[in-house]
């Protein structure tokens, strides 16, 4: 089917910079996936922020001193 993907090709196709300015991800395309994978019910993991009874802020490890 045209422009159906498994998880493992979808992640190989973000990892990868544009080879042309018009596959940019722009404001739109962002939203655009977003809707999806809300549609999909596709939703980060909470239980990656938990350690035994302690609930971690969900922060960018890249976003500065922690």
């Amino acid at each position: 089917m045209n422009g159906v993907f498994t998880v493992k090709k979808l992640v190989e196709m973000l990892s990868m910079p544009p080879g042309d300015v018009r596959r940019r991800i722009t404001a739109e395309t962002s939203r655009r996936v977003e809707a999806a994978l809300k549609q999909l019910r596709i939703a980060p993991i909470r239980r990656q922020h938990e350690v035994g009874s302690y609930l971690l802020d969900a922060k960018a490890f890249d976003s500065g001193p922690t």
